[in-house]
């Protein structure tokens, strides 16, 4: 038989090591794959038994059992193993590893070994144990009997070997015939719709299987005395595709709240490709309302998924984008947070197309879960304290500390006592991005963290971008009338002086730079260029069943609100603070010889005209092109960084030269460079 054999059965379960005194044995164990594992005493004796104090030993690691229990003749105690801190007792810390390993039992002064269990190598789900119940007899047992006397029969030894299918998934031509290996002694069957093949579901193969489309075939050996394989799964697609994809096998119950299904997820176009044994739940609140919904995946056993632009994880998401402009809106924001310099959170996201069971299922975006893994693996912390909702409820760690940053922020603590406890730029970003989107559900979207650290501060994390006011709405009035205090903390920021001169400032920045007109026109065509040909056939899949429009019509609906955001924001803000808004000319003298920040953002082309707030003062900085250098500024003395108060500057040029030239040579040289001096 093409099996893969169990080690001996006087390697695998051995007994009475303390002679006839042995009453208590390991009768069933478990290895769950996720955890927790399980292990089954059972009394053989005639007389009650105290466990109170036993020891279990594995691979050098010895633990007590602490709790009380008196086991009757005949009676079964079944003990958690791992971690798992909300378990019944009894229960044991460690884990036990699905590889295999030797269980010790000894007794309570250390004195005597009472039991000890090896195991092979074990497929999750399934479990090992004495057969008769009891005795010195083993096998497997795919449906394990924890609390029960142990079947009698068939008895398990082995574990089939998983079939081999050439080509083993991927995009192949229409017509294309996949053959599946099994050897002497076994028989395979296989299933076309996304279940689990079983000896009574299914097909059994006899012959290649010919693919003329999209197609998932799932496929098991079984054979007699042993295990069914584990389920080999290829998905096959007949349509070629420039983006990556992913193909899930094993659809997650429709609609339930938590409930998940096993499954299959496999990776192509991906840095790093491959296929792995999932558990599958819908994600999200909203996007259930929805056809298209977005998809949790979490690696089952050993195995990790790839995260965007990291390593790996145990989880990853597959966002849907169901609501009008999601699409577009998200991966726009993704890229304004990274281009300002990170100061909030954001998940990064990779465009992929997805298979569910062999059907397209449209355009989604692969991400990281915004939770404490992910944050660590960003930031290279150990622990974090994260809150999330309006309610700022805890998701790990806990929220003490951000009671008296919350009170530090409500009563106006001065910034260097702010600083101590929030990171600044954090919040002033979230509230720069949430104001000048407008979205509806500011409030409920907040997530924010910090790291275990005498020194931590919290930052937040900005997601699910998507749900932007009309151009035109009063999104300062609106957010400033909540009822309660909610993140971005409008009213509090603009109230105290400093933290509102440091938001205004902000706003004039990214209002000048990433989310000016141009700038963010040319960010959302170059999205909507590379990704067009996925946005529409997502169009084609999903429009007939609900509110989508068509990729262009996102695009343009998009452009029209950057034209008119920016100046109602700019009026919002003024009207709020009482504070006049300047223009400010910036120009470069030559064009070529540098470039200008504002905020520590570059300006995109110059000269640029920025809009700022009458008295609040503004940081620039001349940065200087290769084989240039700074050499003034034309209207004010200073350095290469300065900082002006808008009252009182309407230009400003950088003045740059070649390096090695003096500035009398610069100022006689003529032509293009020379007509840009003081351009408007």
């Amino acid at each position: 038989m093409n099996i893969v054999r169990c080690i001996p059965l006087a390697v695998a379960l051995t007994s009475a090591l303390a002679g006839s005194a042995q009453r208590v044995v390991i009768n069933e164990l478990q290895c769950a794959g996720e955890g927790p594992d399980r292990v089954e005493l059972l009394n053989t004796g005639e007389r009650p038994a105290d466990l109170s104090g036993l020891r279990f030993s594995l691979n050098e690691r010895t633990a007590t059992l602490e709790q009380h229990v008196i086991l009757g003749a005949n009676e079964r105690s079944v003990i958690v193993f791992g971690k798992a801190a909300d378990a019944d007792p009894p229960h044991i810390g460690f884990g036990l590893p699905s590889t295999g390993g030797t269980l010790l039992l000894i007794s309570a002064d250390g004195s005597s070994i009472l039991d000890l269990f090896t195991w092979p190598a074990m497929p999750a789900g399934v479990s090992i144990g004495r057969q008769p119940d009891g005795g010195t007899g083993w096998s497997f047992f795919s449906s394990p009997s924890f609390g029960i006397r142990n079947a009698p029969e068939p008895t398990l030894r082995a574990v089939s070997a998983p079939p081999q299918a050439q080509p083993p998934g991927g995009i192949v031509a229409k017509g294309s015939l996949i053959e599946m290996g099994n050897g002497k002694g076994t028989s395979v069957r296989f299933i076309r719709d996304g279940s689990e093949p079983t000896e009574q579901n299914g097909f059994n193969y006899t012959a290649p299987i010919a693919i003329e489309d999209n197609t998932v075939i799932r496929a098991r050996s079984f054979a007699e005395g042993a295990l069914p394989s584990t389920t080999f799964t290829g998905t096959y697609i007949t349509t070629l595709l420039s983006t990556p994809w992913v193909a899930v096998s094993g659809s997650p119950p429709d609609g339930r709240d938590k409930a998940s299904s096993d499954g299959t997820v496999e990776l192509f176009g991906f840095s790093a490709p491959g296929i792995c044994e999932v558990r599958l739940r819908e994600s999200g609140s909203g996007s259930r309302s929805f056809p298209k919904r977005n998809l949790k995946l979490e690696a089952r056993g050993h195995g990790k998924l790839p995260w965007p632009g990291l390593d790996e994880g145990n989880e990853a998401i597959l966002r849907a984008d169901a609501t009008p402009h999601a699409f577009l809106r998200n991966r726009f924001m993704e890229c304004v947070v990274k281009a300002t310099g990170s100061h909030v959170d954001v998940q990064a996201s990779l465009p992929v197309e997805l298979y569910l069971d062999g059907d397209y299922r449209g355009l989604y975006r692969w991400m990281p879960p915004k939770d404490e893994d992910w944050l660590c693996t960003v930031h290279h912390y150990e622990a974090l304290d994260v809150l999330h909702g309006p309610s700022l409820r805890k998701v790990d760690g806990d929220r003490k500390h951000f009671h008296a940053a919350y009170e530090a922020l409500l009563d106006g603590a001065q910034l260097d006592t702010l600083e101590t406890l929030i990171d600044v730029p954090s919040l002033i970003d979230l509230a720069c991005f949430d104001l000048w989107t407008g979205r509806a559900d500011h409030d409920l979207n907040v997530r924010c963290w910090r790291p275990k650290v005498p020194d931590g501060k919290w930052r937040w994390v900005l997601y699910d971008m998507d749900l932007w006011a009309p151009a035109d709405d009063n999104s300062l009035a609106r957010m400033c009338a909540e009822a309660a205090p909610v993140a971005p903390y409008l009213p509090q920021l603009l109230h105290a002086p400093t933290m509102r001169d440091r938001l205004l400032a902000r706003m004039s920045a990214l209002l000048a730079t990433v989310l000016a007109n141009g700038s963010a026109r040319a960010a959302v065509d170059s999205l909507y260029r590379v990704h067009a040909d996925a946005l529409v056939r997502d169009h084609s899949r999903w429009s007939g069943e609900m509110e989508m429009p068509a990729p262009a019509e996102a695009r343009d609906a998009l452009f029209d609100f950057f034209e008119q955001r920016g100046p109602h924001v700019f009026e919002q803000l003024s009207e709020r603070t009482g504070l006049g808004l300047r223009t400010i000319t910036v120009a470069a003298d030559p064009r070529s010889g540098g470039h200008v920040e504002v905020e520590d953002l570059p300006l995109p082309a110059l000269p640029a005209r920025l809009t700022a707030f009458s008295g609040v003062p503004l940081r620039l900085k001349a940065v200087a092109a290769e084989g240039f250098e700074f050499a003034g500024w034309k209207q004010l003395e200073g350095s290469d960084v300065i900082t002006i108060d808008p009252r009182k500057t309407h230009k400003l040029t950088a003045v740059f030269r070649r390096t090695g030239t003096s500035s009398h040579h610069r100022l006689q040289e003529s032509g293009e460079d020379r007509l840009a001096i003081g351009v408007p």
